[in-house]
């Protein structure tokens, strides 16, 4: 395996020689499944990742259906993306299909891609159930990608140790033997490291020293670290600054990047020098922050040839693919000031970190870094906050300083620093699993904003539009906005006060009829929880070069960036029988199946059965998933609707009427007959409970399993049944009753089993059972919705003596929800 790992680097890296770590990471993660990764910055990460899926791909390994290759940041993402797409489509047309999902750019909401680089905010929220990228009904779509996927944490020292980490770790664990993980960061303190290792019973691989010496060798590239007593100002960057040179100078605050770029842009203008210079941060709008971001990657990237000094915020620590000669940085954390050098020299030569401190009115200035973390050492007299942290890199720098600087050494420092605080800081992984199992239930009737804030992130902020009159904008097209934190919008707005002027902010608040009105406040304490506020052109301004300036009178006004109002999603579809929709549906389930020979590989090795007896419970799922159709009760409404629709009498079972949501006719016979006959019957929850109670013996019958795991794989197709329309799916409001099975269903349902087991289904006892049963299955919601509640998979199944399915029951319910929808879905819109 090793020398075809190799050759395959060779081949698409144009002729690149791998590192040896790249190749013992690659192997590392085939043949481990969940590994921890630690690396220097620019040392190959990206490919070596990749690597091991594109070998499994082109030898027909079973390893991986997709490549889930999670950022943290969009610009990353997009980076990679377009790498990545780039170079598979040249070296192996047609093979891979790429894909992109932020919240930018929505390409791939459902993970359908072979390699899908995506946020971790997308990722995370997608596998708690409240995904970003789509309605909650989805989610469970979404969610069951996740089964038999490699996926990829990138940078994941960037993640919050409150939120988005302990849910990433949460995931990998839970996924253990499901899925594969790699996690990889450069600069984690060891401690943390190992507590993921041992979390998610993860193998922690990084260069040994024989490595790292290969690794320095080959990029011949050296950091040299300075600190600096004196403030950062113009005339020191334009001293390191000579023709050809890359200079960045990174500032911890918007407003201070802002000053400075404007104060050096008029040195070198007053100076008559010809130096090319940007400006990046976080309040850009997106389009322009794309140029930006690009323009520096053509200048300063793998293949610039660029020269000039770039101004940033933390924007610029990761992300974008770039590299400096000398780096002017305020201090910062020692992780984040690592991360940053991590800029610096990054495509091999030498370069030099200048670190500053900063000082306001004589004292150091630890914006925005204030946090607190007292409440993790209750008991002890142990201080623990950022602004500590500051104090204790800057007081232990001087061990860095004035020297060529190793990996070990960078991690080491970050260790001394961080370390002891990133353990306590990392949430206990008990409270995180019982917090998550919460927050999966919730998803089936509660809102998302909590979920998401407390597990994926917590960054609060307002969206700010900017506007002469807001009231003549359409909030429904999109019209230009900017998110601030809202500590910043309140102390702007109390500056606003002081100087008594009145009539520049507004509120948006929701009328009767749901539509947005927007009301003048008169105080910073009215701006407390709201979400939107417009701002007058006389007060802030924006171009593309400065970005938006707060406390400026402009003329920039926010546009409506889309002409057409988006319209709510409608299904229409065409009269069909219910025999010839299951045909369809297992069509469309069979054409989708070799993009799921993984994740069906280890699901049968989890409930001991063969690959092909998982596919035949996927089969039941999808046959059945309609079972509910058959009631007395929803074939009396659909074939009313459908006869006096078409005026033709209707003979067979229904599984669709025609049915249009912009015909006029058909939405008024519809409302018509909701009048005279009642909404509408469900057929879900029904299906579920008949699936259960009256067929699941006889279609689980074929699999040769203990009653423990029948029991639990018969739940979870109900469960899918139920659920197979929505995430809730938990109850029904009126009686439904079952009649003696269709005859026209009885025989696709044999010859469907005769073609794929060779043998067919003896289903003369169901019907004998059901006539001995007056003929019928009566469901009463008084009886059943307790029983119904009970028979959902639930996140935790702790009443089964196999440990091994507990957590999983509900993992591989949500593997069914995802095959059966998109198959159902497919089936309606290929027909």
């Amino acid at each position: 395996m090793e020398s075809k790992l190799k050759e395959l680097f060779h081949h698409i890296t144009d002729k690149k020689v791998a590192y040896d770590i790249q190749i013992r990471l690659a192997q590392g993660v085939l043949e481990k499944e969940r590994v921890i990764f630690q690396s220097p910055t620019g040392s190959g990460k990206t490919w070596a990742s990749i690597l091991p899926f594109i070998y499994a791909k082109l030898t027909n390994l079973p390893w991986a259906d997709r490549l889930i290759y999670a950022v943290p940041l969009r610009t990353l993402g997009k980076s990679l993306y377009n790498e990545v797409k780039a170079t598979l489509d040249k070296k192996f047309p047609g093979k891979f299909k790429v894909t992109l999902q932020t919240g930018e750019m929505s390409d791939d909401p459902y993970l359908e891609g072979d390699i899908i680089f995506c946020t971790i905010d997308q990722l995370l929220s997608a596998y708690i159930l409240h995904p970003y990228a789509v309605t909650r009904k989805s989610a469970p779509i979404v969610a069951g990608a996740l089964a038999g996927s490699y996926i990829v944490f990138d940078e994941i020292h960037l993640l919050s140790t409150r939120e988005a980490l302990p849910t990433a770790l949460d995931l990998v664990r839970r996924y253990q033997g499901i899925a594969c993980a790699l996690m990889m960061t450069a600069t984690m303190s060891e401690s943390i490291v190992s507590e993921i290792a041992s979390r998610c019973n993860a193998t922690n691989i990084k260069p040994t020293t024989e490595e790292l010496i290969e690794i320095e060798k080959k990029r011949i590239s050296r950091r040299t670290f300075i600190r600096k007593q004196e403030a950062l100002t113009v005339e020191e960057v334009l001293r390191s600054y000579v023709e050809g040179t890359r200079v960045f100078a990174i500032f911890n605050t918007v407003q201070r990047a802002m000053s400075f770029y404007e104060k050096l842009k008029s040195k070198i203008k007053q100076e008559n020098m010809a130096v090319n210079t940007w400006l990046l941060h976080s309040r850009f709008l997106p389009e322009d922050r794309a140029n930006i971001e690009k323009d520096i990657i053509t200048n300063f990237g793998p293949r610039g040839e660029g020269s000039g000094i770039v101004i940033s915020t933390q924007v610029i620590e990761a992300g974008i693919d770039i590299s400096a000669h000398i780096l002017h940085t305020e201090l910062a954390p020692a992780n984040a000031l690592i991360q940053r050098a991590g800029r610096v020299a990054r495509f091999g030569g030498e370069g030099i970190v200048y670190i500053y401190d900063v000082q306001e009115d004589g004292k150091r200035s630890y914006s925005p870094y204030f946090s607190s973390y007292s409440s993790f050492f209750k008991g002890t007299e142990e201080k623990v906050d950022l602004p500590t942290l500051i104090d204790k890199t800057w007081d232990t720098l001087p061990q860095l300083c004035n020297k060529k600087v190793s990996f070990n050494e960078e991690k080491d420092w970050v260790d001394l620093i961080h370390g002891h605080l990133d353990a306590k800081l990392l949430q206990d992984s008990d409270v995180v699993t019982e917090a998550i199992d919460q927050v999966f239930i919730d998803s089936f009737g509660k809102g998302s904003a909590t979920a998401l804030r407390k597990h994926v992130r917590n960054a609060p902020t307002i969206n700010i539009i900017i506007h002469h009159n807001p009231e003549l904008l359409d909030l429904r097209r999109k019209p230009q906005r900017f998110s601030l934190h809202p500590s910043i919008v309140h102390q702007f707005i109390k500056n606003i006060e002081k100087n008594k002027i009145k009539g520049l902010v507004w509120i948006a608040k929701e009328r009767e009829d749901g539509t947005l009105s927007w009301s003048a406040i008169n105080n910073s304490k009215e701006v407390e929880g709201e979400y939107l506020l417009a701002l007058s052109p006389k007060c802030v301004a924006y171009d593309s070069e400065l970005g938006l300036q707060l406390g400026r009178e402009g003329n920039f006004e926010s546009k409506e960036t889309i002409q057409e109002i988006p319209k709510r999603e409608l299904y229409s579809y065409a009269r069909e029988e219910l025999t010839k929709h299951m045909e369809r549906a297992i069509e469309q389930y069979r054409i989708e199946g070799p993009r799921y020979i993984s994740a069906v590989n280890r699901w049968a090795e989890l409930f001991e059965l063969s690959s092909n007896e998982m596919e035949w419970i996927g089969e039941v799922a999808t046959i059945l998933h309609d079972s509910g159709k058959t009631t007395i009760e929803w074939q009396c409404w659909i074939k009313t609707y459908q006869e006096e629709l078409s005026g033709q009498e209707e003979k067979s079972l229904l599984a669709h009427s025609d049915y249009d949501p912009l015909n006029p006719y058909m939405v008024s016979l519809e409302k018509k007959l909701n009048q005279r006959l009642g909404k509408k019957p469900g057929h879900a929850v029904q299906g579920a409970l008949y699936f259960y109670r009256m067929l699941s013996e006889k279609f689980l019958e074929p699999l040769n399993i203990g009653d423990e795991e029948q029991e639990l794989i018969s739940r979870a197709i109900a469960t899918t049944i139920a659920r197979h329309h929505g995430a809730k799916g938990d109850s029904m409001e009126k009686d439904t009753t079952f009649p003696v099975i269709d005859d026209d269903v009885i025989v696709f349902l044999k010859n469907w089993q005769q073609k794929f087991f060779g043998h067919e289904l003896n289903i003369n006892n169901l019907v004998d059972l059901q006539v001995k049963q007056h003929k019928l299955f009566h469901c009463d919601p008084k009886r059943y919705n307790r029983e119904l509640n009970s028979l959902l998979i639930q996140p935790q199944e702790t009443d089964y003596e196999n440990e091994k399915i507990t957590e999983k029951a509900f993992l591989f319910t949500l593997f069914l929800l995802r095959r059966v929808r998109l198959a159902d879905q497919a089936s309606i819109v290929r027909y």
